[in-house]
């Protein structure tokens, strides 16, 4: 209900809300606020798992 409330629904209508959507519009509240991360691409995650298994 929190997050519902802080994107500025009522609390009737943080309920009424498809789970679905409500995390959609929690997203886009975190991407306008700066609080989401991006998303590593794929090459950045191999070259971070390659670099795991060479460390000893």
């Amino acid at each position: 209900m929190y997050y519902g409330m802080k994107i500025g629904l009522s609390y009737q209508e943080a309920l009424d809300m498809q789970l679905g959507s409500l995390l959609d519009y929690i997203a886009i509240d975190k991407i306008a606020c700066g609080g989401a991360k991006l998303k590593k691409t794929e090459e950045q995650e191999e070259n971070e798992f390659f670099a795991m298994l060479a460390w000893r």
